[in-house]
């Protein structure tokens, strides 16, 4: 993953078909850039015909058609908006995760910590959601995003660990797959990433081999449980040409370190 820097945005609630139109964007009618081309050519002509009824004509075209080009531009959110509008939605997890575990801030015991995980179309994850919910688009900067984010956040009790999953469904927010445990330290071996072998991406339509690292926990008795989507992914070393999904920097390395000293301390 890399380092990925946006300009700060306030983020606003996003309708169900603006959520849409980020991954699927209206276009632009060419009609509308006709308009806004031949009022401005219209409105010249006035010193040559002298007629006003030329000139209203001309200006009334460029107005149209600029206001039919930004309500379009209106209704498509951009890379920020989106950006803005998923982290609003995991702060409000983060809250939910409190309430399904049954647990108060006076319980937390040292600072929370969050994971943020990405559903990638075509990988085993993606086969958990209704194949027409799960999408990926490559932003302007570079960096993919995702219909389906999930956030994991982590709250240290006194004696256990509480954990709660959800995900953010951008295109069907009727669907969730949450779930939520507390486990006592002394059941804790340890934190790790795993990785599914023979995992796969949907990249042009095509399944593409991928190495798909996920977050999960290690129990006593040798029990692994994951607790993510996808933290990181890439390409297997053996196939070249393949092209990168390109993951924006969720810190989940710093937060990892941060979980594992933290399970160590006495």
């Amino acid at each position: 993953m890399h380092t990925q820097k946006t300009k700060a945005v306030i983020p606003r609630q996003l309708s169900q078909q603006e959520l849409y139109n980020y991954f699927f964007p209206r276009p632009y009618p060419p009609w509308a850039w006709v308009m806004v081309v031949i009022g401005p050519l219209l409105i010249c002509t006035w010193p040559i015909v002298q007629l006003w009824l030329v000139e209203i004509l001309g200006l009334g075209l460029f107005v149209w058609g600029l206001l039919s080009l930004l309500s379009i531009k209106r209704a498509n959110p951009d890379d920020r908006h989106y950006d803005a509008w998923v982290e609003n939605q995991g702060w409000l997890l983060a809250q939910e995760g409190m309430q399904r575990l049954d647990i108060t801030r006076s319980q937390i015991s040292d600072r929370v910590l969050n994971m943020r995980s990405y559903v990638l179309p075509g990988s085993f994850d993606a086969a958990e959601y209704d194949p027409n919910a799960v999408h990926m688009k490559r932003g302007k900067d570079g960096y993919h995003r995702f219909s389906i984010n999930v956030y994991t956040y982590i709250y240290p009790l006194k004696n256990s660990l509480a954990i709660f999953k959800g995900d953010i469904n951008a295109l069907d927010p009727t669907f969730d797959n949450d779930k939520d445990d507390i486990y006592p330290y002394r059941h804790i071996m340890g934190v790790n990433t795993t990785i599914q072998p023979r995992n796969t991406v949907l990249i042009g339509g095509q399944k593409v081999p991928y190495r798909i690292e996920q977050f999960c926990l290690k129990l006593k008795y040798g029990e692994t449980i994951t607790w993510s989507a996808a933290v990181k992914a890439k390409p297997p070393g053996s196939i070249s040409g393949l092209p990168t999904v390109a993951l924006p920097d969720t810190a989940f390395n710093r937060t990892f370190n941060i979980l594992r000293k933290m399970l160590l301390s006495p």
